[in-house]
């Protein structure tokens, strides 16, 4: 029989596990997964095995680093209900119950316990095509870093009368611009498309 009564489920990303939590009528089964997890479906997929549908679940995910960022991302594109919590809240719903709590990683049960007592409002993502331009913008970002540094490095080369080495690095340049200029025109046509469709696209 699967279980469809108010289940939620805790998650807190580190750096070698997922640590999840589920609580649903008061009893709590925990599970360490691999991280990082197939794109959320290792999670879902556990909840299936404790013979609770996902689609009836709360899943409170910790903010932390780029992994709870990835996890609260697949778990809102499965179409799942997902909040997204400041650990700050975590740690003071820990302190207010007198639950232990770890000063730097609270727990996914005490993830899920907060998630059950004080339902948090659902999360609401950014777009997949927001999240397409941010990388796109960071992409960007790089290559012109990298650019600046080849031409320090040129200019630096030239000074000494390193000419072949300055050539070579300025070589590299040309293939960042040419690069940077594709970047650039993909990121124009996307912002174009998401401006079109109402999307927020502010830099």
């Amino acid at each position: 029989m699967v279980l469809t009564g108010n289940a939620v489920v805790g998650v807190e990303a580190g750096k070698r596990k997922l640590d999840v939590a589920l609580l649903v009528h008061g009893k709590l089964k925990t599970k360490a997964l691999a991280v990082p997890p197939a794109h959320g479906d290792d999670l879902i997929e556990w909840v299936r095995k404790q013979k609770v549908a996902p689609e009836t679940v709360h899943f409170c995910v910790i903010e932390g680093d780029p992994k709870a960022t990835s996890v609260a991302l697949a778990l809102f594109d499965a179409g799942l209900h997902v909040s997204f919590v400041p650990a700050g809240d975590i740690r003071a719903f820990a302190d207010a119950e007198r639950l232990p709590a770890r000063a730097d990683r609270p727990g996914a049960d005490v993830v899920a316990r907060y998630c059950a007592a004080r339902q948090p409002e659902a999360w609401a993502a950014p777009s997949r095509q927001s999240r397409t331009i941010d990388a796109i913008r960071e992409q960007l970002a790089a290559l012109e870093g990298y650019r600046a540094t080849e031409m320090r490095w040129a200019e630096e080369f030239r000074a000494r009368g390193a000419d072949s080495q300055a050539e070579g690095a300025l070589a590299h340049v040309a293939w960042l611009d040419e690069s940077i200029a594709k970047f650039r025109k993909s990121l124009a046509e996307l912002v174009e498309l998401s401006s079109d469709a109402g999307h927020d696209t502010v830099a």
